[in-house]
């Protein structure tokens, strides 16, 4: 189990205060479940937001996994973004495909995700992001 709690609030009179926690519990060998919640409030630049994530991922075997990630945006009460992939071990690379769905505040959106994530160096991976609704944001 973990959980992190980042944190900025004013030192003085002006400022904005953010949190940020998520906690991570592994029940069992092949399951990692994570809850987090990011809070916004008096930012000069970002909407206040109240956002909540929620995601997990199951191992089904040596060679196959599978994932979920959900934000719901307490502010607004939207379910903003889903994210559904299917993982494969190839040996020496980590091979993901999925879709997003995304309610960009009534607007649907929706993508296919393809990664492939090099074993050796987990936080470099290549992404592959189609998105036909984006119009190169």
């Amino acid at each position: 189990m973990s959980f992190s709690v980042n944190s900025q609030v004013p030192a003085f009179a002006k400022g904005f205060t953010e949190v940020n926690t998520i906690a991570s519990v592994q029940p069992i060998a092949n399951l990692q479940l994570s809850v987090g919640h990011r809070y916004l409030n008096d930012n000069p630049f970002f909407l206040d937001s109240s956002l909540f994530l929620v995601g997990g991922y199951y191992r089904i075997n040596d060679n196959w996994g599978v994932g979920a990630q959900e934000q719901y945006e307490a502010t607004t009460g939207l379910l903003e973004q889903q994210r559904y992939s299917i993982y494969r071990d190839l040996s020496s690379w980590v091979a993901s495909f999925g879709g997003v769905i995304r309610d960009n505040k009534g607007v649907k959106e929706y993508g296919v995700i393809f990664t492939m994530t090099l074993k050796a160096f987990p936080k470099f991976g290549f992404d592959l992001n189609f998105d036909p609704t984006s119009q190169g944001e």
